[in-house]
């Protein structure tokens, strides 16, 4: 009976002491756990502090990237020039018939044909009359200018003649170099049969040429226009010459 007390007492020490032995070294593995749990969660908390803040790192450099796109497409489109509107296709105004010159009028002188009259003048004229089969002696063409000024309206015919220019006439011109003005007096003075110089000597100057004709060498005719002197601009006379001299005088409102 005591041997089985006391063996049971032996039996009660070992258990204790395998408890203490597992305690101790609960205890000293404790620390290493609890050190390992925290690395552990520091570990994590670093990844998600550096998982974050490359997220936001991206984001950044997203929004960045972004910013500079849009910086780029504004500075691109600034420049790039603008396109200029595109022009209408609109058709060249034609030259208006009728635009001529004191110094063109003189320039056509009897023989040039049509197209070198309309070289002098710059622009086509219109055709008013023809009669006669073209080609033959018979044949014959009157053109037409017309121009509207700030002074007035200018009118120029010419008639061609087996294509060549036989007349031409003029109204509305006043040639620069027509230094002649007349008087009432120096109309009275002038004579049928006078040559054009004896005229403009009488004057002391010479007129507007208005119209000229010419049929061969068998016909010659011209109109002047001199202005008064003195007198309004409505105020002229006008003397008209052929191959004898001074045939016909006209006055209005001469003094």
């Amino acid at each position: 009976m005591k041997k089985k007390w006391v063996l049971m007492q032996w039996i009660s020490i070992a258990v204790v002491l395998v408890t203490v032995a597992a305690a101790s070294v609960f205890i000293e593995n404790e620390p290493l756990s609890s050190n390992l749990a925290s690395a552990s969660s520091e570990e994590d908390e670093s990844w998600t502090d550096e998982e974050s803040a490359d997220e936001d790192s991206s984001n950044e450099g997203s929004e960045n990237g972004f910013i500079d796109e849009m910086e780029d497409e504004d500075t691109e489109a600034a420049e790039e020039p603008a396109e200029e509107p595109a022009e209408e296709e609109s058709e060249a105004a034609p030259a208006p018939a009728g635009e001529v010159s004191m110094e063109e009028f003189n320039k056509l002188k009897f023989g040039i044909s049509y197209k070198e009259a309309e070289e002098i003048i710059g622009a086509e004229g219109v055709l008013e009359s023809e009669s006669g089969d073209k080609g033959s002696e018979f044949h014959s063409e009157s053109y037409s200018w017309e121009t509207d000024t700030d002074n007035g309206s200018i009118f120029v015919d010419l008639r061609f003649q087996e294509e060549k220019l036989v007349s031409k006439s003029q109204y509305g011109l006043i040639d620069p170099k027509a230094n002649g003005k007349m008087t009432k007096d120096e109309y009275d003075q002038i004579k049928n049969g006078m040559t054009l110089e004896e005229v403009n000597k009488i004057i002391g100057g010479s007129g507007t040429l208005e119209r000229e004709t010419t049929l061969g060498g068998d016909y010659y005719s011209a109109s002047y226009m001199y202005q008064s002197d003195g007198g309004d601009k409505y105020s002229y006379a006008t003397l008209s010459f052929d191959e004898n001299g001074l045939s016909n005088k006209s006055q209005s409102g001469l003094k």
